[in-house]
């Protein structure tokens, strides 16, 4: 029995995953010859969570073709040398509808380029620079965009929800990536809101290098937040997580890159700023600080990236916030007067206004009429 091909997408790429098999060793043990194993030489020189990435967009991608790594490998040595041009470029359909296919069933578009580049890694460890996926380079540039400050500022001020732009400042003042952002629960963060300090230290332990990120956010992000939850808890929206779903069937469920994905989608139409994502926040984060002339190393401290072991002694997270402190003035956007409130959050409490100015005019009739009673009775 042929299988529904969305069935088998998911069998061949996100079970593996979804099951937690998907791990380094049992990869690397999966599958063996030469081009394999020149492969393999290739990526222990990245580091490991780089590693678990390419491990697994390439094990999918073999699995969605039915291949070893050397028939792969032999499939596009025939395609190089085949005198038919039709003929030609057929792998690289191949991972390109692969990848279509993926995010036609609702994952997201990082997720997708990680086959892309697994495949191009594994032709170029043996040396066959020559292969390449027609009409990516531009998405790849575009996922690569610094944000400018002033890019920042629009897509806060174009949200239409406290949420957007608490999670847009959260972004921009911590560095962290989607799946970093997402795994940030309620608790780390309320006790610095229920004091009302300027600053707020977050520790985390990084999905995609399972290191600790000692993450700081700023006066920006702290006022839509506090915001944005005052408006959560009036609404009656429980969640563990500081940012959750909010439509029904998904409702207090923790956010996922998906969803941070389609957020910034709309902003790109709504402003007219193209190639703006997460990962351009994370870079603006960088860009900024360091050109700030704050050491890289605290840097990489707050997002979770690696820092060299011989230096790690020298960078102690006690000491970031007072670093971070220093240095905000690089990352702040918005002016240092109260941020705009969005449109439709006014509109909502002049309604409420509205309302009372009606039912204290009512209540002025009633009172009116009373004495009117009273002086005719």
């Amino acid at each position: 029995m042929k299988l529904p091909q969305s069935l088998s997408i998911f069998i061949a790429y996100f079970l593996p995953i979804r099951m937690g098999t998907s791990d380094i060793p049992r990869i690397r043990d999966r599958f063996d010859g030469k081009s394999w194993g020149l492969w393999l030489d290739e990526l222990d020189l990245l580091k490991q969570g780089t590693q678990r990435l390419y491990l697994e967009a390439m094990e999918s991608f073999l699995n969605f073709l039915g291949l070893t790594p050397e028939e792969l490998w032999e499939k596009w040595e025939e395609e190089k040398e085949t005198e038919d041009p039709r003929d030609r470029g057929q792998t690289a359909k191949l991972v390109k509808k692969f990848m279509k296919e993926l995010e036609d069933q609702g994952y997201s578009k990082s997720k997708s380029r990680q086959v892309a580049k697994a495949v191009s890694s594994f032709f170029r460890a043996s040396n066959s620079n020559d292969f390449y996926i027609p009409r990516l380079e531009r998405v790849y540039s575009k996922q690569g965009k610094t944000a400018k400050p002033e890019e920042v500022k629009a897509f806060i001020q174009h949200a239409t929800t406290f949420r957007i732009r608490a999670i847009l400042a959260t972004f921009k003042d911590s560095g962290l990536r989607s799946g970093d952002l997402c795994n940030i629960r309620l608790e780390q963060v309320k006790p610095c809101l229920d004091s009302d300090v300027d600053f707020c230290q977050i520790e985390l332990s990084t999905e995609k290098e399972n290191v600790w990120s000692y993450t700081m956010i700023g006066p920006e992000s702290l006022y839509y937040l506090k915001l944005y939850l005052e408006d959560r808890e009036r609404r009656g929206l429980e969640s563990e997580w500081l940012f959750c779903h909010e439509l029904i069937g998904h409702r207090g469920e923790k956010m996922n890159s998906q969803g941070i994905s389609q957020i910034f989608d709309r902003l790109q139409k709504k402003t007219g700023i193209k190639g703006l994502s997460a990962y351009s926040l994370r870079r603006f984060h960088t860009s900024q600080l360091t050109a700030d002339d704050m050491d890289s190393n605290w840097v990489k401290l707050a997002q979770g990236k690696m820092i060299d072991p011989a230096m790690r002694p020298y960078f102690d997270p006690a000491k970031l916030p007072e670093i971070y402190q220093k240095h905000y003035h690089a990352i702040a956007v918005m002016s240092r007067e109260q941020p705009e409130v969005p449109v439709h959050e006014l509109t909502e409490g002049l309604t409420e206004l509205v309302k009372e100015i009606a039912a204290m005019r009512a209540e002025l009739e009633e009172l009116k009429a009373e004495k009117e009673r009273e002086r005719t009775g």
